[in-house]
Formats: structure tokens, C-alpha cells, sequence
């Protein structure tokens, strides 16, 4: 077993029998929503969220991920209000987030990215931080596709059918390297991140 499997299983693991592990939900959404394991860190915050009813952190991650990862807008508005309700000092932001969400007026990627970037920018753990560093490329990757392709868009009027298209209009002088090696994909007229496949996870959600 490689150590990114390894670390997705005991992870999971903690999840199951200590599901209000502080450091266990807070690393999964860090390492696992941006390392390509975005399944395994919604299963682990919704674990931390049902078990730590006093904190609005994990039910704020899992509102995020559950929208960002998945698309899932009404799972993500009901754990963003959940999260406000479980505080008072960002009660308004979290109502402000489902409210945009329910919209579908909520597609803010460099939240993440300043929130990736922050993590990194605290860690003390040197191996840690440049763990994170690499998912803070990684987002930037996704960004600068995006963002090549509403360029594209409005100047060409018409929606992207294909990726390669940006290079060979001069959008983008080369596709984004994913330092984690696992890459993005087009799906839907959308890139996103592609993620990880653990042989025999499929079905633990």
C-alpha cells in the first residue's frame, strides 16, 4: 500500500471510531478534499460534523466540499447553515455563503485557495507545508484553467469544446502541471480536479 492510500485508510479509520478527532477532520480537508481525495474528506467531515455539535469548523468544510467537489448545492446550503447556527462570530458570513450557494451565485475558487494558502503559511511542520504547497499549485492550476476558459468564452462568443483549443488560440501558453501528478479533467464544459482512485474505497462513502 502506497502513503497516500495509506494515510486516505487511517484517516477514515479515526473517522469511525473517534469521529471528534479535532486534528483528524482538520488535516482530511487540507491533505484529502485537495489531494485528489475529496470523497473520503466529505465522509470524514460529515463524521466530525454529526460528532462535534459545538463547533461550526467541520460543518463549514463540509458544506464547502459538498459544494465544491460535488455540486451538491442543497446538502451544501443545509451544513453552511448548520455552521451558523453553531456560532455567532461568522454566523452572518455562513448564512451569506448557503444563501449564494442556493442562488448558484457562489463560485469563489480563490476562497479556497487563500484558505489552502493560509494552512500552509502556518504550518510548522516542514513536510506538511510542503505537502500543502503542492495542493496550493494545484488549486492555482484549476484557477488559471477557468479563468483561461471565461476568457476564451467571452471573447469568442461561444462555449469551450475543447481544452487544447485554449493553447492553440494563445489563451494559455501550457496546461497547468499538477505537481501531485494526478491532473484535471474537462468534464461538462467545466475542469475540475481529477481525483484519486483507491482500489476497494469505491463503495466506503
Amino acid at each position: 500500500m502506497d502513503d497516500v492510500s495509506f494515510r486516505i485508510r487511517a484517516h477514515r479509520v479515526v473517522a469511525q471510531l473517534n469521529p471528534c478527532h479535532e486534528d483528524n477532520y482538520y488535516l482530511a480537508n487540507g491533505m484529502l478534499s485537495w489531494g485528489g481525495a475529496p470523497d473520503d474528506a466529505i465522509y470524514i467531515l460529515r463524521r466530525a460534523t454529526e460528532c462535534r455539535i459545538w463547533d461550526e469548523t467541520p460543518a463549514f468544510f463540509y458544506g464547502f466540499n459538498l459544494w465544491f467537489f460535488r455540486r451538491d448545492v442543497e446538502g451544501g446550503r443545509k451544513a453552511l447553515e448548520l455552521a451558523a447556527e453553531r456560532t455567532v462570530a461568522n454566523a452572518a458570513i455562513f448564512r451569506r455563503m448557503a444563501v449564494m450557494i442556493e442562488a448558484e451565485t457562489y463560485r469563489d475558487e480563490r476562497a479556497a485557495l487563500r484558505f489552502l494558502e493560509h494552512e500552509r503559511d502556518q504550518a510548522a511542520d516542514e513536510k506538511l507545508k510542503e505537502m500543502l504547497d503542492r495542493r496550493v499549485q494545484r488549486l492555482a492550476g484549476l484557477i488559471g484553467l477557468r479563468d483561461a476558459q471565461a476568457r476564451y468564452e467571452a471573447k469568442m462568443g461561444r462555449r469551450l469544446a475543447a481544452p487544447v483549443t485554449l493553447v492553440e488560440e494563445g489563451f494559455l501558453s501550457d496546461f497547468p502541471k499538477d505537481p501531485l501528478g494526478l491532473g484535471y479533467e474537462f468534464v461538462d464544459g467545466e475542469f475540475r480536479l481529477r481525483s484519486l482512485k483507491i482500489p476497494g474505497m469505491e463503495d466506503a462513502k
